[in-house]
């Protein structure tokens, strides 16, 4: 699962009275901050993915 689709699932769980209270511009750093991880998640996959190809 990805860390976007994690955040996404916790907001959701979040009670009423905590959704109310959660200022929108944390919400959206917090998705933000999710799918930048999961860019740069791919990205180091892919680097992996090259550097193993030079090996062989």
């Amino acid at each position: 699962m990805t860390m976007l689709k994690k955040m996404l699932a916790a907001m959701a769980a979040m009670s009423m009275v905590q959704k109310a209270y959660t200022p929108p511009a944390l919400k959206e750093a917090l998705l933000d901050f999710g799918a930048e991880l999961d860019r740069l998640r791919d990205e180091l996959t892919d680097l992996r993915s090259k550097m193993e190809e030079g090996k062989q």
